[in-house]
């Protein structure tokens, strides 16, 4: 049995639902944030965050997953508005999916000086490898290594 939550953004290319969603082997409690300043479902800007908590070892925890803006197309305001629901949580916080901000660059650095007092997973993992999880030429990553 798993639980789930869908959090719809908007239509891309004309032609796909795109939202953002969790997956959990055990029983979660779900809302999503407004973060852009856009809400219409026919525009690309609207962005939403999906928040689900659960527990994980007896202890509750906030597992987020985002589809932010680029740096330069919107990602600050959104980051803020984020960044200021985040911190109301009162528990450790698991934030995931697409920041749209490469590593080391200026949204990464806000995301790491956060007062949320967030690690970089990859950064931090006993065995790292590789940069990206973009393998291929997709929009926004054209010529891709």
């Amino acid at each position: 049995h798993y639980y789930w939550s869908w959090a719809y953004n908007h239509i891309g290319y004309d032609i796909y639902h795109e939202g953002v969603a969790i997956l959990s082997k055990q029983p979660i409690h779900v809302s999503d944030i407004l973060v852009s300043a856009m809400d219409d479902e026919t525009d690309y800007h609207t962005r939403r965050s999906l928040v689900a908590k659960t527990k994980l070892d007896g202890k509750e925890v906030a597992v987020v997953n985002v589809h932010l803006s680029w740096f330069d197309k919107g990602f600050l305001g959104e980051w803020e508005k984020l960044e200021k629901e985040l911190l109301t949580l009162n528990c450790p916080l698991l934030l995931m999916g697409d920041f749209n901000n490469p590593t080391n660059q200026e949204g990464y650095q806000v995301i790491m000086g956060s007062p949320l007092n967030l690690q970089d997973s990859h950064k931090v993992a006993d065995h790292v490898f590789g940069d990206h999880s973009i393998v291929a030429d997709i929009d926004g990553w054209e010529d891709n290594k």
